[in-house]
């Protein structure tokens, strides 16, 4: 597994686990010029943190080159305690997060342990934290909501193929309480037993669900 790469000021961490070196296995840090000024392997880590104004705009530059370069499109995070609100751009399949420094830190150890479980790069854990997973419900529950209704019509395969893999991330993320797999709610959409307002009315439930308590409460 490649290490996250972390780029700061000398002894300015917000968290203890970097001083400890926790996450020593998956995070390399660099925290003085000297070092900086040697390390041109960026493309050996598997994202990079660094501090813009310990850094400057043009190793941002030079990283995004250098990643183009070998073709790896390495995640990069430039964080700042000027950087007021997120901006995460992911054009062209690169990926490139803005953040607040005290956010990044706040974070960090939820995002760390997340790659070292799953070896991804979920660079949304560093913006939202432990909401990550209701940010997630909610950007599903708004597709799913678009193409349902109050109103009690009998759904068909067909009017749900544009939600089918929402609905599954949904039902997968509300387990055990929701009483029900994918599988078995396919088998209700075929026998004709799901309507548009039974959907709306277990959606909006269940990401409420998760915004009070953190998890799902509610059976299907």
């Amino acid at each position: 597994m490649k290490k996250v790469l972390l780029i700061d000021d000398p002894n300015k961490y917000n968290s203890a686990f970097v001083n400890e070196g926790k996450y020593s296995s998956i995070l390399y840090r660099i925290s003085n010029m000297e070092d900086l000024k040697k390390c041109n392997n960026y493309e050996d880590y598997s994202c990079v943190f660094f501090h813009r104004s310990f850094c400057g705009s043009e190793l941002a530059c030079y990283m995004v080159k250098k990643s183009t370069q070998c073709g790896q499109l390495i995640p990069i995070v430039e964080f700042s305690l000027g950087q007021i609100s997120h901006d995460f751009n992911t054009n062209d399949g690169a990926s490139y997060l803005k953040l607040n420094k005290e956010v990044l830190y706040r974070n960090l150890e939820l995002f760390l342990t997340d790659y070292q479980k799953t070896n991804k790069i979920v660079l949304e854990l560093l913006i939202y934290g432990k909401q990550f997973d209701v940010e997630n419900l909610r950007k599903c529950a708004t597709r799913i909501l678009k193409l349902t209704s109050t109103k009690h019509i009998i759904l068909s395969e067909q009017d749900i193929e544009p939600i089918k893999e929402d609905i599954a991330f949904l039902i997968s993320q509300s387990q055990p309480q929701i009483g029900i797999q994918y599988v078995d709610f396919l088998k209700k959409v075929q026998d004709g037993e799901i309507s548009s307002d039974q959907i709306s009315y277990n959606v909006k439930r269940i990401v409420e669900s998760y915004v009070q308590y953190g998890e799902n409460i509610h059976h299907w």
